[in-house]
């Protein structure tokens, strides 16, 4: 591949997690304590709420890296939508 077809491919990449990662992962840490009170709307238990939630964090996180280094791309992205 040419540079500028793998460099579109990762400017892509980055875009399309950018939708998602900033607006739910930041307010996620931001905001934690709002977050676990939502939570516990669907789980009453304090801990497995902050427990969702930190898998929740850790999904998006790390599926955004997935998708970014292309790193099974086509997996990261599917877990990432079905959280």
């Amino acid at each position: 591949m040419s540079t500028v077809s793998i460099s579109l491919a990762l400017a892509i990449r980055v875009v399309l997690v950018l939708l998602f990662l900033p607006f739910s992962a930041l307010d996620k840490v931001l905001d934690f304590r709002s977050a676990v009170a939502q939570a516990q709307k669907a789980v009453p238990n304090k801990v497995a709420a902050t427990a969702l939630i930190l898998v929740g964090l850790f999904v998006e996180v790390f599926m955004s890296a997935g998708v970014v280094s292309g790193i099974a791309d086509a997996h990261s992205c599917l877990l990432a939508t079905v959280r």
